[in-house]
C-alpha cells in the first residue's frame, strides 16, 4: 500500500530580482579640440589686442552629451524661481485678499449647489404624490404641506443664490488682481535668478585664472611662439661654424 504525502507548507514568497545599480555618469573629460583638419594645439589660440595686451582662447570639448545635463540644471534653476515666486506671491496684499475671500466663496457656492438640490427632490416629492393610485388618505392635507416645503426651500434657494451672486465679483475681482501681480513678479525672478547665474559664473572664471594664471600664461607663450619661432639660418649657423674652424 502507498501513502502519498501533501505538503501544506505556504511557498515562499518570491523575490524580486534587485535592480541594477544606476550607471556612473560619464566624466566629462574635457580636451582640446580644433575644427576638422587641425592639429590640437590649433584649439589654443593667442593673439594681441591694439595695445599689445595678450589674447588667448581656448576651445575644448568634452566626452560627455552636454545637452541633457543643460537641461537638468535649467529645470532645476526655473523650479527654484518657481518656488521663489510663489514665495513672493504670497507675502502680497492680493494674495492674502484672495486667500480671505476664497473659504467664504466655496461655503456660498456649496450653499446654493445644497438648497437647489433639495428644491428639486422637494419638488420631486410634490409630483409623485400629486399623481399617487389610488389617491393615499390625507392627500389634501400631505399636498399642502409639500406645497409648504416647496416654497420654503425654493426661498431658502433664492437666498442662497443671492449670497453667492453678492460674493462672487469680489472673489473673481480677487483673482485678477492676484493674476496682475504674477507677471511682474515672475520678471523679476528671473531677472534676478540670471544675476545670479552671471556673477558664479564671473565669480568662478576669476577663481579660475587665479588658480590657473601660471599655466594659462604659459599656454599664451607656447602658443604664440608658434608663430614667432624660426628656424636658424643656414647661413648664419654655417658662418659660426667655419669661424670655429678658422679660429681652432
Amino acid at each position: 500500500m502507498s501513502t502519498e504525502t501533501t505538503d501544506t507548507t505556504a511557498p515562499s514568497p518570491e523575490v524580486p530580482e534587485a535592480a541594477p545599480p544606476p550607471e556612473p555618469q560619464a566624466a566629462w573629460d574635457w580636451r582640446p579640440y580644433g575644427r576638422p583638419g587641425e592639429e590640437p594645439a590649433a584649439s589654443v589660440r593667442a593673439d594681441s589686442w591694439p595695445e599689445g595686451q595678450g589674447k588667448l582662447t581656448l576651445v575644448a570639448v568634452t566626452a560627455r552629451g552636454a545637452t541633457f545635463a543643460v537641461q537638468d540644471r535649467a529645470r532645476q534653476v526655473e523650479e527654484q524661481a518657481r518656488s521663489e515666486v510663489m514665495t513672493l506671491l504670497g507675502a502680497t496684499d492680493e494674495f492674502r485678499r484672495l486667500a480671505d475671500l476664497r473659504p467664504q466663496f466655496r461655503a456660498a457656492r456649496s450653499a446654493d449647489s445644497d438648497a437647489q438640490e433639495k428644491l428639486a427632490a422637494a419638488q420631486r416629492r410634490q409630483e409623485v404624490l400629486g399623481k399617487v393610485t389610488p389617491p393615499p388618505p390625507g392627500l389634501a392635507s400631505r399636498l399642502v404641506q409639500a406645497q409648504s416645503a416647496v416654497e420654503q426651500l425654493a426661498e431658502e434657494a433664492r437666498q442662497k443664490a443671492a449670497e453667492l451672486r453678492a460674493i462672487e465679483p469680489l472673489y473673481l475681482a480677487a483673482q485678477k488682481a492676484l493674476q496682475a501681480r504674477v507677471e511682474p513678479l515672475c520678471q523679476e525672478t528671473h531677472r534676478a535668478v540670471q544675476e545670479a547665474i552671471r556673477t558664479a559664473l564671473l565669480d568662478g572664471l576669476r577663481a579660475f585664472f587665479e588658480a590657473h594664471g601660471e599655466e594659462l600664461t604659459e599656454l599664451y607663450l607656447a602658443r604664440r611662439s608658434l608663430a614667432w619661432v624660426l628656424a636658424p639660418s643656414a647661413a648664419d649657423v654655417a658662418r659660426a661654424v667655419l669661424q670655429d674652424a678658422s679660429e681652432g
